[in-house]
């Protein structure tokens, strides 16, 4: 059995995640934590995500809940996770991390806990959206006339855009076509909106209660492709976490991404 630790038990996705776990027998929830200021400190994991008390208290140390995990699972906020890849460091567990929004401080911190530890850092767990990167890698490297576009929406509510799978996607389309990264536009307005050779658009829709939509259009003369993911419950990404610590247990330190459960 693996015993996790929920980082940012309390939120939608830290909720989502508990809830999957404590329906796999070969899962355990054995530390849940959140910020020292919030409101559910105190309170049982299970509890707090509707299901059966689970015995496991949210609290705030991250050092007491890595002593008490195998592994761990991260759907929290930026400076939390920075946290936790620091923390990393000095007691390397197997780490899945989630959270959407992360600085470039992030990924050197990343670096320097994957050289200690197996790491997953990904904005969408989601098996399907690995799956859509592999495709976009491909399309882009054969479309290479095409002029490239590259659309998410979200709920009203989600605070970075674009989203971290749309950055992702872009990062994905300069390595499969050569694109230069300098080349994309965030929105286009003005009187001067003209499409400019290489650009790559990225917009941002916000609204409703989306829970994700990713599309990647390759525009050509006369016809196009389109790319699509839409992510119909969070419930998706819990699984794609699981899924994901499952597989990186027993590995060897390193930075993974989800493409390789699959390769």
């Amino acid at each position: 059995m693996i015993r996790l630790m929920i980082v940012g038990a309390a939120g939608r996705m830290g909720k989502e995640v508990i809830r999957a776990a404590a329906a796999n027998a070969d899962l355990a929830v054995a530390s849940a934590v959140e910020h020292a200021a919030h409101p559910d400190l105190g309170k049982d994991a299970g509890a707090g995500a509707g299901i059966e008390a689970l015995g496991v208290a949210i609290g705030s140390d991250l050092r007491a809940g890595l002593e008490a995990c195998d592994a761990v699972i991260d759907f929290s906020l930026p400076e939390s996770s920075a946290c936790l890849l620091e923390a990393l460091v000095s007691m390397p567990r197997p780490a899945v991390v989630g959270t959407t929004g992360l600085d470039d401080n992030a990924g050197r911190l990343a670096a320097a806990a994957a050289a200690k530890t197996p790491l997953i850092v990904s904005p969408n767990l989601s098996y399907g959206v690995a799956v859509l990167r592999h495709l976009t890698r491909s399309a882009a490297a054969l479309l290479q006339g095409f002029d490239v576009e590259v659309m998410e929406i979200h709920h009203r509510n989600k605070q970075d855009a674009p989203s971290g799978t749309a950055a992702a996607l872009l990062s994905t389309l300069v390595q499969g076509s050569g694109r230069d990264g300098g080349t994309a536009v965030h929105g286009r307005h003005g009187k001067d909106a003209k499409r400019r050779p290489g650009e790559v658009g990225v917009h941002a829709l916000r609204g409703g209660s989306v829970t994700g939509e990713h599309t990647v259009f390759f525009l050509g003369d006369n016809e196009r492709i389109e790319l699509r993911h839409v992510a119909e419950s969070r419930r998706i990404f819990a699984l794609g976490a699981l899924n994901a610590v499952r597989w990186l247990v027993g590995k060897s330190p390193g930075l993974y991404m989800m493409d390789d459960l699959f390769r």
